[in-house]
């Protein structure tokens, strides 16, 4: 199945796995976070995992990064970044995501199908 936000896109790669794949130099902000909260309520009412393919150039406004994240069934999550800047990109916004009282665990790869076992052989 594919699913299309207006800053991504989301790929079921497995029953209780999803990929996502930001847009083109999309930022993510406030609204992206209700987006996807409201998205992830209508279509799951049991545990997932989520690959966010970091593919594409992104940023974060301070609000989209305090807000963007975990869903209760989000069990799971890695971040798949080949680029340097893009790493830098998503541990400032993890490290306001903790400053904020939000902490989010994750794991950061650079190899898709690493990640993919990473999620599903995990507890979820």
């Amino acid at each position: 199945m594919e699913y299309s936000l207006s800053f991504c896109n989301i790929y079921q790669i497995a029953d209780d796995i999803f990929e996502t794949i930001d847009k083109e130099d999309v930022i993510i902000d406030h609204k992206c976070a209700e987006e996807s909260w409201n998205f992830w309520n209508e279509l799951r009412k049991e545990p997932f995992a989520l690959l966010v393919n970091c593919k594409n150039s992104f940023s974060f406004s301070f609000e989209g990064a305090q807000h963007i994240g975990k869903h209760p069934f989000q069990k799971k999550t890695a971040f798949l970044i080949e680029d340097a800047s893009q790493r830098k990109k998503l541990e400032l916004a993890m490290e306001i995501k903790e400053k904020v009282g939000h902490p989010y665990d994750y794991k950061v790869y650079s190899d898709r199908e690493e990640a993919i076992k990473w999620l599903s052989l995990s507890e979820k």
